[in-house]
């Protein structure tokens, strides 16, 4: 930490006039990654809401977003212990819907 009296001194003042637009620059930048990753989080949350509690939107996922699904399947069967791809495929297999596109 500079001592009081260099805070005033003219070189330091002309070393802080030269920095500020860039402070602004950082501070902006700043806001907007938090903002961004705030809306990453809430849409990655709604998504997994989504995929959670409504079957016809695995489905979706299933024929169109495979690998996304894939990731979902994983991570509810590390997390929550619950196998909900054979719950899918015996769901769709009595109502005589396909798991891929191809079928």
């Amino acid at each position: 930490m500079l001592p009081k009296n260099a805070r005033r001194t003219p070189v330091v003042q002309a070393v802080r006039a030269d920095l500020k637009p860039y402070f602004h620059a950082a501070k902006r930048f700043l806001i907007f990654g938090v903002v961004a990753e705030i809306s990453l989080l809430a849409a990655s949350y709604y998504g997994f809401r989504e995929l959670n509690n409504s079957i016809e939107t695995r489905h979706y996922f299933a024929k169109n977003y495979p690998t996304i699904l894939e990731g979902y399947y994983y991570v509810t069967d590390k997390v929550a212990g619950r196998n909900f791809r054979e719950e899918d495929q015996a769901i769709w297999s009595q109502a005589d819907l396909s798991w891929n596109q191809n079928e």
